[in-house]
């Protein structure tokens, strides 16, 4: 054999091995996604607030009315008879979604974390939240014109409870993003209060 072949049987060697050196190193492994912002943590850049007792009240109790509201009208848009009533639903699912999301933004922002079933004060704050879990049992037995007068007047009932739950955090709350967000969803709880109202008595009408 000439000393040319045997230098290129030698390069062809060489390139074999290191090709065989680079495929059998194991891929690069993918960098770790972010770490998801912690819950009632302020995001970077969001102005951090000071928490009262009221304020934190006030806050959670926002948060359970918005998650009873949206569970009540999503359950009505499939069980409801009435295109009224469902459209009424969905007005309730989308006005809650944002009032939630407001809420849950300054509950970040003073490092709260907002409990998804609040804790009752009192015996008939107890009393309250295992009636209204009652009537979300009840409703979810009915359908159509049934469903629709339960619904109704769970909705009038229970947003006059929300009314008066906003008022009386109103004279209590410290943080001035507070109050103006309650300040904020006093009207909205009107306006569905209202709503409810009118379609349960046209409802009356029509059955005269």
């Amino acid at each position: 054999m000439s000393l040319t072949a045997t230098l290129r049987g030698a390069t062809l060697a060489v390139a074999l091995l290191a090709a065989a050196s680079v495929h059998a190193q194991p891929p690069p492994e993918p960098a770790p996604a972010p770490a998801p912002a912690p819950k009632g943590k302020p995001q970077p850049g969001q102005k951090q607030i000071v928490l009262s007792a009221s304020d934190v009240q006030a806050l959670t109790t926002l948060h359970a009315i918005d998650l009873h509201e949206i569970d009540a009208g999503g359950l009505a848009g499939r069980r409801a008879g009435s295109k009224g009533v469902k459209q009424y639903a969905a007005m309730l699912v989308r006005d809650h979604q944002q009032i939630d999301k407001d809420t849950i933004e300054l509950a970040m922002a003073g490092n709260l974390n907002l409990p998804d079933r609040p804790t009752p004060r009192d015996d008939a704050e107890r009393a309250e939240m295992q009636k209204e879990m009652a009537a979300m049992q009840r409703l979810q037995t009915l359908e159509g014109e049934a469903f629709d007068k339960e619904f109704l007047t769970a909705m009038i009932e229970g947003h006059q409870r929300a009314i008066a739950k906003v008022e009386e955090a109103m004279g209590m709350v410290k943080e001035t993003q507070v109050k103006a967000l309650l300040i904020r969803v006093k009207p909205v709880l009107q306006l569905h209060l209202d709503k409810a109202k009118m379609l349960a008595a046209g409802k009356q009408q029509a059955a005269h």
